[in-house]
Parts: structure tokens; C-alpha cells; sequence
């Protein structure tokens, strides 16, 4: 994963590889999240770009209403709230493997997303 920043937007991209035989054809590839939440991090990054995790939390079983909304009552709390970023741990799949395999991972999030999933 990189991260890089453009003034004050950081954007993050995931590079994946993907070797094929002669006989395969290329596939669209991606992790794709399945929406299940087991797990949130709230982070922002310091003048030296250097990301700084403010609330994370991370569990086997799916997240309840009430970490959900102890989530959002510490977004609601900060002070600035427009430079935070948001992933959720979640189970994906992914193209790259052809066994179809679950992944659990960070998957990166919008602020839309995060108050319509964590608003509970």
C-alpha cells in the first residue's frame, strides 16, 4: 500500500500483481469488501506525514450497535474532524488467488460511509 499527499489530501493505493499462465485471461482485479465490520481505526497524519492511529478497534466477531456507537461519540468528540481518514477490518475476497479465499483486511473507507454504518 502507499500513501501520498497532495496538499492536504492523502490518498492511499494498493498495488497487486498478478502472474498468468499462457491459457488465462486476464481478470478485473480487486479486493472486494463483503461489508461485514469487525473492526474500526480512526487515524490522521502529522505534518511529517506520518499516520497516527487515534481509535482503533479490532475483534473475531462482527462489531455490536454499542462499539459502533462508541465509535462515532469519539468521532463526534474531536476537534478536527475533517482530517481524519477511516478504514474498517473486514472479510474480503480477492481476484488474485483462483481459489477464491477470504482475506481479512484493512479496507479504507469515506467519511459518508463511516456516519451512515456507525451513526447507530
Amino acid at each position: 500500500m502507499k500513501n501520498e499527499k497532495k496538499g492536504n489530501k492523502h490518498k492511499e493505493y494498493m498495488y497487486i500483481t498478478l502472474s498468468l499462465t499462457p491459457r488465462q485471461k486476464p481478470t478485473k482485479m480487486g479486493i472486494y469488501s463483503n461489508g461485514k465490520i469487525f473492526g474500526l481505526r480512526i487515524y490522521h497524519f502529522t505534518e511529517d506525514d506520518i499516520g497516527n492511529t487515534l481509535f482503533e478497534e479490532k475483534q473475531d466477531e462482527t462489531m455490536t450497535h454499542a462499539q459502533m456507537r462508541e465509535a462515532y461519540l469519539f468521532y463526534m468528540c474531536m476537534e478536527n474532524k475533517n482530517e481524519v481518514f477511516f478504514k474498517i477490518y473486514t472479510e474480503c475476497n480477492t481476484t488474485q488467488y483462483i481459489e477464491n479465499k477470504k482475506i481479512m483486511e484493512w479496507f479504507p473507507i469515506s467519511l459518508n460511509q463511516f456516519l451512515e454504518h456507525f451513526n447507530v
